[in-house]
């Protein structure tokens, strides 16, 4: 029973983890797209 504790906690732990690097990966790839496309509005 203590083992299934773990193994869920742990999944748990790894969806929370992927959740977060998603979403942190989705904000600088959405903020770079924007930089970019802003630069390259602003050259002549």
């Amino acid at each position: 029973m203590n083992d299934d504790e773990d193994r869920r906690w742990t999944l748990e732990g790894l969806i929370d983890l992927l959740a977060v690097c998603t979403f942190i990966f989705a904000a600088w790839y959405f903020t770079g797209h924007l930089l970019f496309a802003y630069l390259l509005g602003r050259l002549p």
